[in-house]
Parts: C-alpha cells; structure tokens; sequence
C-alpha cells in the first residue's frame, strides 16, 4: 500500500457550507425565504430575534451560511434599508467578560467599516456603551458603593472615565446609551444582522451571558439577530442557571426568540446523496490492491447503505472518517464492506464494538469453528443461543448491524454451506476465524497478511507467475514471522499440483532470498524452513516429474539446493536427479575459496557428502587441493562438531570422526593435522591417552580429539602407518 504522502487521501472535515453549489439538502430554498422575510421587514424598527434550531451536527450553521450568502444583495424599495452583517462565533472566547466585550469591539468596527459616516458615530458609540458595561461590571464585581462606610468606593462614572470614557453632557446610563446608538442607527437607515452561531458549543453561563446581551444590552432597533441552536440543550443549560427543571429553559428562550425556525428535515434521498457525494472521494482517495473485488465491496457499501438510518451529516463524515483511517491501515487485508458496518456499529454503540474487540474466540465452543456466528450455546437446536442471544438482548437497537458481519448458520444446514464457508475466507469477512482479529488490531506491523495469503493462493490457482510473483512479493513485505510463516506454510502444504503448486514453489524459490532471515532457537531462519517444507511437499508428490523438480530448484544456490537434497527420502528417484544438479552446480565454481563455511555448517557438509557419491574422484581432487592451505583445514575441520543453539561448540565425537573418514582420506588429513598441529598431535601421551571432552570445545580441541580417534582406531603410536617417531 502507498505510504501517506503518497496517498490522494485526506480526511473529510465537518466544515459547514459556504457555496450554493453545496448545497446537498436542499436548504437553499428555505434560506431564501427567511432572507425574504429580514428584507421585507426591513421597515420594522423593533429588534428581532430569530433562532434556528436544530440538533447537533444536523447543518445549522450551513443552514445559517445560506442565509448570510448575498442577503445584503437585493433589489430595495424606497422604503427598505440597506443591510450590514456582523458574524460572531462566542464559541472563540475563554470568559464571559472576553466574550461580552469582544462581541462589542467587533461589532463597533464592523459598523466603522461599513457603514462608512454614519457608522462610524455608530460604532463610537457602541464603543462608549461597552466602557460604560465594563465600569458598571467592575464596580458591581468590587461589590463598594458610595453608601458603604469601609474601603475604598468606586461609582461606574468613574471607571468608565478611567476607561477612557467621555463623561460630558447629561447623566449617562445605560438606557441613554442606547438611546442614542438607536438615534444613529434610524439616522443612518440600515439594518444590521447579526449572526450568532455554536452557541450550544458554551457552558450555561455563557449562554445565559450571550441570551442577556441580546436581550437586554445589545437589543438595538433596527437590529436581528439569528442564532443557531440546539434547543433541547440550551433549555438544560438555562435551567441549570436559572429555574428548576427543563420547562424553565424553554419558557426562559422563548422570551429571547422572537421567530423559531427548525431546520427543515433532510429528506432520506438528500441524506444519500450527501453520503454518496463523500463516499466517492473516500473511494477515490483509497489506494488498494486488486481493485476488481475492492469495487464490489465498495458497491456494496454503496447499495446497503440505502436501507440505513442516519439522521445527521456528521454521522456520515464520523463513519467515513474512521472508516477511511481502518482501510488506509488494513484495506487490503479486510473486506471493506464489514469494515465500513463494523465502524457503524463503533459510531452506534462503543460499548458492544469493544466486547467484540475484546472476546476471545480460542476459547469455549468457537474454538471449534471456522466461521463464527456466536452461537456457541450448550443448546445449539435453539437459534439464537449462548453469546448470540446475550448480544440480541443486551442491544436491541444496534443487532442489525451484528447480523450484517456475523450471518447465523443454521447447524443442520452447515453441510450444504461449504462453499459460503470458503467464500467467507476468500473474502476475508470478519466472520471468518482467520481474519476476525485484523479488523480490531489494525496495525499490521507485526500480523499475518491474510488477504496476501488469499490472494497468493487465488493466483496460485490460476496459474498466474506474474500475478503469483507480485503477491508474494507484497508478502514478503510484512514480518513473515510467527502467525503469518505459519499461514504460509499451511498454504505450501495444502496447495496440491492440480492447483498450480509448480509454478508457486517456482517463484518462492526464485525469490528466496527475499524473505527475512529472522532466526529460532534452532538456528534455522524463515528461507530454510520454507524450502524445507517445499521440498516435503514435493518428496510426497509422487506425479511430481524430473523436469518440473529441475525447474523449480533450478534458481537455488548451492546451499538452499542442498537443504532440498537433504529433505528427500533416499528411495525416492528424484533424488538422484537433485544430487546430480547440485553437484553439477557446486563443480561449476569449485576454483573459488571453498564453499563449504561455518554460516552454512550442515548445508556444507551435504554438498560434500553428496558431491562425493556422484563423482568420488572430482571432490578428492577438490578436497586435497584446498586441505593443502591452514585456514581451508582448520574451516573444514570445525564443521563437524555439534554446534549446541547456536553459540558453543560440543567435543568432536567418534560420529564425526566417521564422517570426515567418508569425505577424505584420513591419512592425508593426519599429515596435514601433523603438518599444522604438530604439538598437539604429539600431546596425544600413549600411557596418559585421554579423549580430552569439554563442555565448550574450541578448534585446538577438535585437533587433539581427532587425533585421539585416529590414533584409538589403531591402538597405539606402532600401528600410526604414518608413525614418524614415537610419543613424546
């Protein structure tokens, strides 16, 4: 899969409309006529409240976007007034005060700003009105007035003057202020609407702090405000702080909202093609492998999702969104249309997602099955039962979901359902066993491929090299390790040659050397084990001819050729077949340094052992030849102790001895052995003549115990045919 900077992916947001053109539930027409409404009543003097109400994520602010787009261009009568929009978001603001005193700046400038002359005065005085709130706040909040006889006294006059106030000309108040703001605005002959959204985004006091300002220190004429809400919480958060229970809210809001407008119900259809509209550009932005069956999965989705219930747009974004994020991570290796239900279920309900994530399916009855339905009752005549029935019951609401990624399989009609069964498992479907646990995971780093598994064995089947080739390559890619060599190796085992193993064990064996050498305890890494059980596989195949186990074997080096040589049982006539290539093969390069090395210690030894039973007179040349040189010996040598889970050598014992005996003429070996280890040949003592064992042996070890076998094997120093003097 593309890595993330290479994706064309990125996540939908819930950013509301700002375009016509986005309109996707048909609210423009409805926000046509509300615009309509404000121009009309432009004439009206008296401020106006209207709230649009909707639920959370169900497009208000879209709604109220739509109705801000172009509202202050129209045709105007004579008598209709100009219009200048103030938006304010309260949801940006840590304090009430910040809040309260942020509306008022912002609003001062817009009015500055627009409303060019005239709104300048305006905004001048709204400025003069927001100083004298702050001194009448900070002089109710030092709690001091000029009745008080202890402290320091403090009238709102005077902060406001401190503030920055201009206190000439009659006795001011709050009352007057606005008087004279509301003077200015008739004067100026506009209307200004102020857009109020996310207020059910604040806690209850700032609620209660912005339903205040509108309707009592901010309620100019001339002026509307329109703000978005989630009535049912706003009334608890007004009852919260003022009144007993929710009615309180409601009667409380209904004396700020002068016109309620619900949202108008997004039909099913709008729903769909909002949902399709998204559900394209998750598609899109997706980069999958075999992209045929990742179609269907994705027109599944698509169809099935027709039947569903969603009753927001931010629904559908959370279930796209994560959605997209579990395909990105495990696409290739799922089928897309449980993972999509499977986050329907997460979005509906987190608690019956997380006793999915966390049931163990290796324990009790469904440790039996293959494909899981969760009916794993003691009495399985009754449907549903056990697990199943306890889903079904403890979540009524949300077990269609269930039913969709876990099918029930009616126990006395099993038998006729194999081919779903294997189906289910092709398709990677989390009712399948094999697969269940990738869909919670989702991080692949260390799990098995089974989608590659699938895929491999699909093409495998089709006799595909090429195809073969390119999934296990992206095999090969994952930590073939634990879990996933075991998937691989019950794949070797089962794949027969009707169903093209040739050509698979072709192109394992062509890219051997691509898998990962993580080592066991037993020293074999994972490129040994597989071509040892390749080579099982082909030994038991008895149709298995001399030209197919050639071409198969015929990309292996020498030492992974002679793991396949050491695999195959001795009656078996491709034996001698693979003895003769890997000779052929070994003598091809005989000049170099010699083959054989500790890395490959029992590799090495077959490839001698076997060059030597086809061609006896060829090695002899080759061995002496190299034996000549100390460090060719003392390389030679050391291969034949055991060597005990790869980190110390054991005592060279009379096994071994045979062993070397068989491979080369012992009598040149003793001569060069005497030749580059005189002095422990010689400490070889007649009367105190012992095998010399150690727990850890080191090469001077080896020399003195094969001398001791050798001189053992003919009694003492007169019997040596090669005795050139006696102990010393």
């Amino acid at each position: 899969m593309k890595s993330i900077e290479e994706q064309k992916g990125f996540f939908l947001t819930e950013e509301a409309i700002t375009s016509l053109d986005d309109d996707l539930f048909d609210f423009k027409s409805y926000a046509t006529k509300i615009q309509k409404l404000i121009q009309n009543n432009s004439s009206n003097p008296n401020p106006l409240t209207i709230g649009i109400y909707g639920k959370w994520g169900s497009g208000k602010t879209s709604f109220l976007n739509l109705i801000e787009k172009e509202i202050d261009i129209f045709f105007k009568n004579p008598d209709q007034k100009g219009i200048i929009k103030y938006y304010f978001n309260p949801w940006r603001y840590s304090s009430e005060d910040e809040l309260l005193f942020d509306f008022f700046d912002g609003l001062a400038k817009t009015l500055q700003y627009k409303g060019k002359g005239k709104g300048k005065k305006i905004g001048e005085g709204i400025i003069k009105l927001s100083r004298y709130l702050k001194a009448v706040k900070f002089s109710a909040r030092a709690g001091i007035n000029k009745s008080n006889s202890v402290g320091v006294t403090f009238e709102p006059s005077e902060l406001f003057q401190e503030l920055g106030g201009d206190i000439k000309g009659k006795p001011m108040t709050i009352e007057s202020l606005k008087e004279e703001i509301n003077l200015l605005i008739e004067e100026a002959k506009f209307k200004v609407i102020v857009f109020l959204d996310d207020l059910d985004r604040l806690d209850k006091d700032e609620i209660y702090a912005i339903l205040k300002l509108v309707k009592l220190n901010a309620n100019f004429k001339n002026f509307v405000y329109i703000i978005t809400l989630d009535q049912e919480h706003i009334a608890k958060a007004i009852s919260a702080r003022y009144g007993q229970n929710i009615s309180d809210g409601y009667s409380f809001l209904d004396k700020i909202i002068n016109i309620p407008v619900h949202l108008p119900r997004i039909r099913p259809s709008n729903l769909f093609k909002f949902f399709e509209h998204h559900f394209l550009q998750i598609k899109n932005s997706l980069s999958l492998k075999n992209e045929y069956i990742r179609n269907k999965e994705f027109e599944l989705i698509y169809d099935e999702f027709r039947n569903e219930i969603f009753k927001t747009p931010r629904e559908i974004i959370k279930v796209l969104n994560g959605f997209f994020i579990s395909a990105f991570a495990i696409g290739d290796e799922v089928n897309l249309r449980d993972l999509f239900w499977l986050e329907c279920l997460k979005l509906r309900n987190e608690e019956f997602y997380t006793e999915l994530k966390n049931f163990d399916l290796s324990s009790g009855l469904l440790i039996f099955e293959d494909i899981v339905d969760f009916n794993d009752g003691e009495t399985r005549k009754i449907f549903p039962n056990g697990t199943r029935l306890i889903f079904k019951e403890k979540y009524p609401n949300e077990f269609y979901l269930f039913e969709k990624l876990f099918p029930e399989i009616r126990k006395a009609e099993y038998t006729l359902d194999q081919v779903d069964k294997q189906l289910a498992i092709k398709s990677l479907r989390i009712n399948a066993k094999v697969h269940y646990e990738k869909y919670f995971t989702l991080d692949l780093g260390l799990m098995i491929s089974n989608g590659l598994i699938v895929s491999i064995e699909e093409s495998t089947r089709k006799n595909d090299v090429e195809e073969i080739k390119a999934n296990l390559l992206d095999f090969l890619e994952c930590d073939v390790s634990g879990d996933g060599l075991f998937q691989f190796i019950s794949l070797i085992n089962k794949i027969t040659k009707r169903d093209g193993s040739i050509s698979l064990f072709k192109v394992v064996f062509q890219n051997i050397k691509k898998v990962p050498k993580t080592t066991d305890n037993f020293g074999r890494n994972n490129n040994q084990k597989i071509i040892e059980i390749i080579a099982e596989n082909l030994d038991k195949d008895e149709s298995v001819t001399i030209d197919e186990i050639s071409s198969v074997v015929d990309s292996l080096d020498i030492y992974d050729l002679a793991l396949v040589v050491r695999v195959f049982k001795n009656r078996n006539p491709l034996k001698n077949t693979l003895e003769v290539l890997l000779t052929e093969k070994v003598k091809s390069f005989q000049e170099r340094d010699p083959f054989y090395h500790n890395a490959r210690r029992m590799e090495s030894v077959v490839i001698m052992i076997t060059w030597n039973k086809v061609d006896k007179e060829t090695f002899k040349n080759y061995i002496q030849r190299k034996l000549i040189l100390k460090e060719n010996f003392d390389e030679f040598i050391i291969l034949f102790p055991p060597f005990y889970n790869n980190e110390f050598y054991g005592s060279l014992w009379v096994e071994q001895y045979d062993r070397i005996k068989l491979l080369v003429d012992i009598f040149f070996l003793i001569d060069k052995l005497k030749e580059f280890y005189h002095s422990i040949y010689y400490s070889v003592n007649k009367d105190t003549r012992s095998f010399g064992v150690h727990d850890e042996s080191s090469l001077p070890d080896f020399i003195y115990q094969l001398s001791y076998w050798y001189l053992n094997e003919f009694n003492n120093i007169d019997n040596d045919p090669h005795n050139r003097g006696a102990f010393v």
